[in-house]
């Protein structure tokens, strides 16, 4: 079906479909043909029979793009009728039995659990919602200030406030219409041509640039379901018949490149790793110090001696030195191998992840032998915060990352006993701010232990979580909300 579509047209028609289900349908009924869609695919819900979901959609987008057209380099005389939902609908249907048939084909390899954490990997960021508060503050906290700032404005010609800005305002106007013409006025807006240049530099691609990406990045891997996105690092793609105008097909990833996609802008960066991991640091410390303030929280400190230092785990909480959680921040981006890959163990995440692990039963052994100053007991939980989603990995992983931990350990000879491995979470700061609103040093506790049990087969953190004894009116609010205009002043 898809070497009959036009490339432009059928972006067009997934925008429209995307629209119509979770935007304002009014939009998006403007660019559809007039009963090719029932009143039951009007705003249909997750769980309706009529649902097509985002990620669906955003793989019929990049399969299109790597699709060769029927009769290309000649005259075509078939092609799809534009606007047309049911288009949509037989191209969904065919995707779903194609997913369907590979995993019973056994492609990806790997067991139950590893497919269910790729699933959970594709489906986890549009089911928690863009855009989120919590996802804009973080991202502008980790990568949006002080040396990665500096080196964005340096590299790119416009301040990482202003991109962020100008990203907000085309998703804004992109949830109106698929398409903006680059001759609009923007300066009414704020954005000079050269901003607007600059920042479309990031957030687009030429259409046959975006074709050459897709069929390039997607060729390695032979799930359909799992194969990357181009649209994650452009979400927007330039047409220039018959003027230039930019295309949308999913205006929510012009969100998510303009927060968790500022990774890529800034890791070239001399130290810029080094900075937005002490950024991310600072920002679990703030988030645990306000959402669990009976616990008293310290940084990263040198038990050891100036000649021969020994450091702590990046954050310890307790009382009156006794050591109730100890905390090691991990702000590496999960590789798309990782998330999807037939082998997701065979990546040095792994490694990464497995030195938190070590480093946390280091820290209980040499409290145990009194060379802290802190001390520690049963009780003691660890934990392994992400910035990325490394925590939806499901449990048929985290064997592996706790096998490399032990290899660790032996290789280099370390003095850990059993009653030192303390139970260790690896958990996304996503769920963790989740867990964390309304919740008790207790019960938060209670929920890292549980999601450490290798035998645990919940979804996420806050699934782990005992109901509150005392419940409240509503969740409460995400505890920065209120301070977004100190990194974004036009906000």
């Amino acid at each position: 079906m898809l070497e009959l579509a036009e490339d432009e047209s059928y972006l067009r028609l997934i925008w429209a479909a995307h629209v119509l289900q979770s935007h304002d349908p009014r939009n998006a009924k403007k660019y559809l043909l007039s009963g090719s869609y029932g009143p039951k695919m009007v705003g249909a819900q997750a769980g309706d029979a009529s649902r097509i979901y985002a990620w669906e959609l955003e793989t019929l987008a990049n399969e299109l793009l790597t699709t060769k057209k029927k009769g290309a380099g000649k005259k075509r005389t078939r092609s799809l009728v534009p606007g047309n939902f049911q288009n949509i609908v037989a191209a969904t249907n065919a995707l779903r039995a194609l997913e369907n048939a590979e995993v019973r084909a056994g492609a990806p390899i790997g067991d139950v659990m590893l497919e269910l954490s790729r699933i959970a990997h594709r489906q986890f960021p549009w089911q928690i919602g863009v855009p989120n508060i919590a996802g804009l503050y973080r991202n502008m906290y980790v990568f949006g200030q002080g040396s990665c700032a500096n080196f964005f404005e340096e590299e790119y010609g416009i301040s990482i406030q202003h991109f962020v800005y100008i990203g907000f305002i085309l998703y804004t106007a992109f949830l109106s219409s698929p398409v903006i013409k680059l001759s609009y006025n923007f300066a009414k807006l704020g954005i000079t041509e050269l901003e607007l240049k600059r920042a479309l530099k990031l957030l687009s691609a030429p259409h046959a640039q975006a074709r050459a990406r897709a069929k390039a990045e997607r060729r390695m891997f032979r799930n359909v379901a799992y194969k990357p996105s181009v649209l994650r690092r452009a979400p927007c793609i330039v047409f220039d018949n018959p003027e230039p105008h930019v295309l949308a097909p999913l205006p929510e990833l012009i969100i998510d490149r303009i927060t968790t996609g500022l990774f890529y802008d800034v890791i070239g960066s001399k130290g810029g790793g080094n900075a937005f991991g002490k950024n991310f640091e600072q920002y679990c410390f703030n988030l645990l110090d306000t959402t669990l303030p009976s616990i008293e929280w310290e940084g990263e400190f040198n038990y050891g001696t100036k000649k021969y230092p020994r450091w702590s785990p990046d954050l310890i909480g307790g009382k009156n030195r006794q050591t109730d959680f100890i905390i090691e921040c991990k702000a590496r981006r999960m590789p798309h191998s990782a998330q999807f890959g037939e082998g997701p163990t065979r990546h040095n995440g792994v490694e990464d992840l497995a030195k938190g692990i070590r480093q946390i039963w280091t820290f209980m052994a040499d409290s145990r032998k009194a060379q802290t100053a802190r001390t520690v007991s049963e009780r003691t939980v660890g934990c392994v915060l992400a910035l990325d989603n490394w925590g939806v990995m499901g449990m048929g992983y985290m064997p592996s990352v706790f096998a490399e931990a032990e290899r660790q350990i032996k290789e280099l000879d370390l003095e850990i006993a059993d009653v030192d491995k303390c139970p260790v979470a690896i958990v996304s700061i996503a769920h963790a701010e989740i867990t964390l609103r309304g919740s008790s040093p207790e019960r938060f506790a209670g929920a890292l232990r549980r999601y450490s049990d290798l035998n645990f087969r919940g979804g996420f953190l806050q699934d782990a979580q005992d109901p509150d004894p005392q419940p409240k009116d509503g969740t409460p609010p995400y505890p920065f909300a209120d301070q977004i205009q100190n990194l974004l002043p036009w906000w």
